[in-house]
C-alpha cells in the first residue's frame, strides 16, 4: 500500500517524490523543474507521458504538495528508531556488545552457542571506548585532508601563476616584436624616401633636358622649314637670302648627353640590403651570456622583465613552491647549466653592501642532493673567496663595481677577475664537475645586473670560410677559392675544372712532344730548351707564349706518327708535367703527385679556371 502510494506521488521524469508539483491540462503532474528542463530544447510543448499538445501554462498543485509532505512525515515516524535497535533473530532489544564478533547482541544471543565464551560489554561503555578510538583514527585523516587542501590551494596558486607568467611573456614578446617591426617600418620608410627623392630629382632632370631638346627641335624645325621654302624661291631672291640661311644653318644646337649618374643608382639602394638592415638592427638588441631563471628565485627576490638583473625585496611574495625554487635563500640561479666549453659573464654589483657572485653544483648523494659552491662574497666592506675546500679566504681588493666570472672546462679553471682593472681576484684549478650553474645572491634593494655583451664578439666566425666571407664579400670568386684552399685537400687524380689559382710568378717548366702536338703553332726547336713564364703572360696569351729556343724534349714512336716532320728519337722517353701543362693540355694524361705551387689573389681573379694542385 505504501509503495503504491509512493509511486503515485513520484514524478514520471525524475522518479522521485514531487518537488513543487505542477499539473497539466491533460491531468498529468510533474516536478516544475523537471518539466521546464524537458521543454527546454523542444520547439513544441507536449506532455512527457501522453504526448498531447499543451497550450496553457502548467499550474501549481497544492494538493499534491500537501500529500507529499504528509507522506514524508508519516514514513519518518513509522520507521524504526536507530537508537533502539532489536535483534533480527529473537526480536529483543540489543543491550550488549560482543567484543569477539564486534557486533550488538541481545540477552538471548549472549547465552547461545554462537557467542559461547565470548566477552561482552554494555553498549554505552563499548560505544564510548570505540568512539574514542575512532576519533583518534580520524585525526590523521583530518590532517591528511588539510594537507590535500593546502596542496590543492598551492596547485590553484600555481595555475594562476602560470597564467600570469604566460600573460607577461606574451606582453614582452609582443613588445619586442613591435619594437623590431617599428624599426623595420622606419627603415623601410627612410630607404623609400631616399629612393623617391632620387627618382624625383633625376626624373626632373630628364624633363628639363627633354624640354630643352624640344625647344631645340622647334628651332631646328623652323630653320629647316625656312630653308626649304628658300630653296623653292626664285634665284635672285635665293641669292639675296643665301648668307642669312647659311649662317642660320651653321648655328646647330649641341646635343646634350645625359652624362654619368643620370639613372637611378640601384646598386646604392640594393647593395647588401638585408645585411645592412640587420647591421643597423643590432643597435636595438642586446645579448646576455646568462639569463636568470625566475622559477628558481627566492620568495623575496625581484627580477627585471628581461631576466638580466635581480634585487632583494622587503617582503616575501606569493610564489609557487616548485622543486626548483630556492625557498631558503635570497638568491636566483641561471637558466642554463654549463657542462662543457668556455663561458664568461660580467656582473655589475654597484653599491650593494651584501652580495654573492659565483657558480653552484648540485651533486646527488646518499642523503639527497648536496650543493657545492664557488663564489666571491662581499659583506659590509669585506671581500672573500669561498669554495668547498677553502670556505672563507679573505681578499685584499679595492671597491669592486663589476665581477667577471670565466669558466673553462677544457683547462678545468674557474677565474674571478675585476674587468675594470683586469686584476685576478681568485682562481680555482683542477675542478671536476658534471655541470655548474651561475647564481646571484643579495639581501639589498640595490640590483645585481648581468651585463650585456657586444654582439660582434658573441658571434665571431669559427671557420676560415666565414672569415673570408666577411673580409672578401665584394669578390665571390675569391671567397670560394679561399674556402677551397683553406679547407680542402685534393689529390692529383681528383682535379676538376673549378675556381683554380696560378702559382706565384715567376715559374719555369719543360716542354714535351705532347706540347708540340697540342700547340702546332709553336716552332720546333732543337733540344734542350727552357723558358720562364709570368702571370700576365698567361692572362694575355691564354694558349701560352712562345719560348725562345733552344729547348729540349724526348720523342716516342707515337710522335713519329703524330708529327711526321719531327726527327725520330730512340725510345723509351719520360717527361714531367707542371701546373701549366694541366691548364694548357686538359685532355692530356695526368702526372703522378705530389707537386705544389703557391697562389695569390690576383691569380684567383685573372685565372678562375686553373687546376688545383695539392696545397699548401
Amino acid at each position: 500500500m505504501a509503495s503504491r502510494l509512493e509511486q503515485d506521488l513520484s514524478c514520471p521524469i525524475c522518479c522521485e517524490l514531487f518537488r513543487d508539483p505542477v499539473v497539466l491540462s491533460c491531468s498529468h503532474s510533474f516536478c516544475k523543474v523537471c518539466l521546464e528542463n524537458w521543454w527546454k530544447d523542444k520547439p513544441l510543448k507536449t506532455c512527457p507521458v501522453c504526448k498531447s499538445k499543451i497550450s496553457m501554462d502548467p499550474s501549481l498543485s497544492l494538493t499534491l504538495k500537501n500529500l507529499v509532505e504528509t507522506f514524508t512525515e508519516e514514513r519518518r515516524q513509522t520507521s524504526p528508531s536507530p537508537a533502539q535497535p532489536v535483534c533480527s533473530v529473537h526480536s529483543k532489544k540489543l543491550r550488549l556488545f560482543c567484543e569477539d564478533h564486534q557486533d550488538l547482541v541481545c540477552l538471548v544471543c549472549r547465552n547461545s552457542r554462537t557467542h559461547k565464551d565470548h566477552s561482552f560489554r554494555p553498549i554505552e561503555e563499548a560505544a564510548q571506548e570505540l568512539r574514542e578510538q575512532l576519533r583518534r583514527d580520524l585525526t590523521p585523516v583530518q590532517e591528511n585532508l588539510k594537507v590535500l587542501a593546502r596542496s590543492r590551494a598551492q596547485l590553484e596558486s600555481s595555475e594562476a601563476h602560470i597564467t600570469a607568467q604566460a600573460r607577461r611573456a606574451q606582453t614582452q614578446i609582443r613588445a619586442q616584436f613591435e619594437k623590431l617591426h617599428q624599426f623595420l617600418r622606419e627603415e623601410e620608410e627612410s630607404r623609400m624616401k631616399a629612393l623617391r627623392e632620387e627618382e624625383e630629382q633625376k626624373t626632373q632632370r630628364m624633363k628639363d633636358m627633354m624640354a630643352a631638346v624640344s625647344r631645340d627641335m622647334e628651332a631646328v624645325s623652323q630653320s629647316v622649314s625656312e630653308t626649304e621654302e628658300l630653296l623653292r624661291a626664285a634665284d635672285a631672291s635665293f641669292l639675296l637670302q643665301y648668307k642669312t640661311a647659311a649662317k642660320r644653318l651653321q648655328q646647330r644646337p649641341l646635343v646634350e648627353d645625359m652624362g654619368p649618374g643620370a639613372l637611378i643608382d640601384q646598386a646604392k639602394h640594393l647593395r647588401n640590403l638585408g645585411f645592412n638592415i640587420w647591421r643597423n638592427m643590432k643597435s636595438l638588441v642586446q645579448f646576455y651570456p646568462v639569463i636568470l631563471d625566475p622559477n628558481t628565485a627566492g620568495p623575496r627576490m625581484i627580477l627585471s622583465e628581461d631576466l638580466s638583473s635581480m634585487r632583494g625585496g622587503r617582503e616575501a611574495q606569493e610564489v609557487p613552491q616548485n622543486p626548483e625554487r630556492r625557498r631558503d635563500y635570497d638568491e636566483v640561479l641561471g637558466s642554463e647549466k654549463f657542462v662543457s666549453g668556455t663561458h664568461s659573464w660580467d656582473v655589475e654589483v654597484g653599491e650593494s653592501k651584501v652580495w654573492d657572485v659565483g657558480v653552484i653544483e648540485f651533486v646527488q648523494g646518499r642523503d639527497g642532493t648536496e650543493e657545492r659552491r664557488w663564489f666571491i662574497e662581499f659583506c659590509y666592506g669585506d671581500y672573500s673567496a669561498c669554495s668547498p675546500s677553502v670556505p672563507d679566504k679573505r681578499l685584499s681588493v679595492k671597491k669592486l663595481q663589476r665581477v667577471r666570472v670565466k669558466l673553462d672546462f677544457g683547462t678545468k679553471t674557474l677565474t674571478f677577475t675585476d674587468p675594470d682593472t683586469n686584476t685576478d681576484l681568485h682562481t680555482v684549478t683542477g675542478f671536476i664537475s658534471e655541470g655548474l650553474t651561475p647564481f646571484l645572491l643579495t639581501y639589498e634593494d640595490v640590483p645585481l645586473k648581468i651585463l650585456p655583451r657586444n654582439i660582434t664578439s658573441c658571434f665571431r666566425p669559427h671557420h676560415s670560410t666565414e672569415t673570408a666571407f666577411i673580409k672578401k664579400t665584394k669578390d665571390i670568386r675569391l671567397m670560394q677559392t679561399l674556402t677551397l684552399t683553406q679547407t680542402q685537400t685534393q689529390t692529383q687524380t681528383q682535379i676538376q675544372m673549378q675556381t683554380r689559382p696560378l702559382p706565384t710568378p715567376p715559374w719555369t717548366f719543360t716542354y714535351t712532344p705532347m706540347d708540340l702536338y697540342l700547340h702546332p703553332h709553336r716552332p720546333s726547336p732543337t733540344p734542350p730548351w727552357t723558358c720562364t713564364y709570368t702571370a700576365i703572360d698567361l692572362y694575355l696569351h691564354p694558349h701560352g707564349p712562345l719560348p725562345t729556343p733552344p729547348w729540349t724534349c724526348t720523342y716516342t714512336p707515337i710522335d713519329l706518327h703524330l708529327h711526321p716532320h719531327r726527327p725520330s728519337p730512340t725510345p723509351p722517353w719520360t717527361f714531367t708535367y707542371t701546373p701549366i701543362d694541366l691548364y694548357l693540355h686538359p685532355h692530356g694524361p695526368l702526372p703522378k703527385p705530389p707537386w705544389t705551387c703557391t697562389y695569390t689573389p690576383m691569380d684567383l681573379y685573372l685565372h678562375p679556371h686553373r687546376p688545383s694542385p695539392t696545397p699548401p
